[in-house]
């Protein structure tokens, strides 16, 4: 079944329940189990119509759309826990099918029918006197499930306006800046410099175009061009609605693996309004920064890397950019997917609290999103996997960067994806669930073929992923 990448508007998608939940709230659903990790070997996989990534907007083509009036909407939710040995007709994502709670001709059939009762009973009242003041339309026109209203509910908005961190002031971990390439302090990147010069492409392929991750990038993975162009065009307009977002993009590495960094500036680089490597040592050509951190640099002390990465963006690049996304080295992500998503109506609303004009001007609600994973299966610990990156908007990287001065600030781990929302958590912030209008997961932490060929274990299957 082909997977595409358009995105609705508003009122007209379908509200899919998250599998959040606190202490003392009713038992929570089991993460989906649809998780795929796209590798940054799939740079060597260039072609005009088709590029794979660890970040993909998928939407079912044969899901109906939702039936709203009045300012009523039906909801259709579909359960994203489980998945069948067969792929469910209507609802599948990299091979693998999302059970529902109806067929697809069920689902259909029961969408119209509560739009025809709906409208039958509208017949029957008498025409509305016209008002005197007529009713503002909200800027918003899409409403936020009961779920995802709840994970908003437990932070407060932020003021937007750049805080400069005690550390800072002292200079101190994590805020002792950047090294140029003679290892002199005080070096500020220019993280435009691979948009406005990006290098040349190379025509590469694929080894093997028979195995599971190129069967899964080119029969299940899409880019959204044909929304990306339009939001390009309508951006040109000047309206402040159609501001394209502003995404910085980081990805972390070591000098040894350099070589590594080509298949990102050949592809999804460029397509970051703002780009940089954060490695250990700063090498221009390769948009490379040394940034000094607490401890060695090793695998298991990644968090005081990340700290000083966070830190060294918030400093600095804070006040030009709307988002801000993380990952390693080893990952692909779909730039215009992934924009299209944060303009989306439902990030816009999510960011004012779930309500139009839910927050003051200069704040935002802050929100985290990526691939929800349970810590250890504990759902009252949830946080975004790291293997595909998490995004951050401006009030939750102003949270993050301000809590690290008491946040576990000299622990030494692996775990930076937990570490961060554990600081996140202690400020209300959880991670926002991501998926799409069909329960199929925009963030995908493994390999392709992972994903396309993923069934669950016989035995024991609620130890999995």
């Amino acid at each position: 079944q082909k997977i595409t990448t358009m995105f609705s508007d508003g009122g007209q998608r379908k509200t899919i329940s998250s599998s959040y939940t606190r202490s003392g709230k009713s038992k929570p659903k089991r993460l989906s189990r649809n998780v795929l990790r796209i590798s940054a070997f799939v740079g060597c996989i260039l072609m005009s119509s088709m590029v794979a990534g660890v970040f993909i907007i998928v939407s079912s083509t044969t899901t109906t759309d939702n039936a709203t009036s009045g300012g009523v909407n039906f909801e259709s939710k579909v359960s994203s826990s489980v998945i069948n040995e067969k792929p469910h007709q209507a609802n599948a994502v990299g091979g693998s099918g999302v059970r529902g709670s109806t067929n697809a001709k069920n689902k259909k059939t029961n969408t119209i029918t509560k739009a025809a009762v709906f409208t039958k009973a509208a017949v029957k009242k008498p025409d509305p006197v016209p008002l005197s003041r007529p009713i503002q339309k909200p800027k918003y026109g899409r409403t936020l499930s009961v779920d995802k209203l709840e994970i908003l509910s437990h932070a407060s908005p932020v003021n937007l306006d750049y805080e400069e961190a005690p550390s800072k002031r002292k200079e101190e971990h994590p805020h002792m800046g950047a090294l140029d390439e003679n290892d002199q302090p005080g070096y500020i990147h220019d993280e435009t410099a691979l948009r406005l010069n990006p290098p040349e492409a190379k025509d590469l392929t694929c080894g093997n175009t028979f195995d599971a991750h190129y069967k899964m990038l080119t029969q299940k993975v899409k880019v959204n061009t044909e929304g990306h162009e339009l939001a390009e065009e309508q951006a040109l307009t000047g309206d402040e609605d159609k501001r394209r977002a502003k995404i910085f993009c980081t990805v972390y590495t070591i000098e040894k693996n350099h070589d590594k960094l080509n298949s990102i500036r050949e592809t999804w680089g460029p397509k970051c309004d703002g780009f940089m490597v954060a490695s250990t040592k700063t090498d221009k050509s390769l948009n490379t920064v040394n940034l000094p951190h607490e401890g060695p640099e090793e695998y298991k002390n990644i968090w005081q890397k990340v700290r000083s990465i966070w830190s060294y963006v918030y400093d600095n690049y804070y006040e030009e950019y709307d988002w801000f996304h993380i990952g390693g080295d080893d990952l692909y992500l779909i730039v215009e997917n992934l924009r299209l998503y944060l303009e989306s109506e439902e990030i816009k609303m999510a960011a004012h609290g779930g309500k139009p004009d839910g927050v003051p001007n200069g704040m935002e609600k802050p929100l985290f999103l990526g691939r929800r994973f349970a810590e250890q299966g504990n759902m009252e610990r949830i946080f975004n996997s790291g293997g595909s990156g998490y995004t951050l908007n401006k009030a939750a990287l102003k949270t993050l960067v301000l809590s690290f001065e008491t946040c576990f600030p000299h622990m030494h781990t692996f775990a930076e994806d937990v570490m961060v929302a554990s600081c996140l958590r202690k400020n209300g912030i959880f991670p926002f669930e991501t998926k799409d209008d069909t329960g199929a997961e925009r963030y995908m932490p493994f390999q392709p073929g992972h994903h396309l060929n993923y069934r669950p274990p016989k035995v024991n299957p609620e130890s999995d992923w």
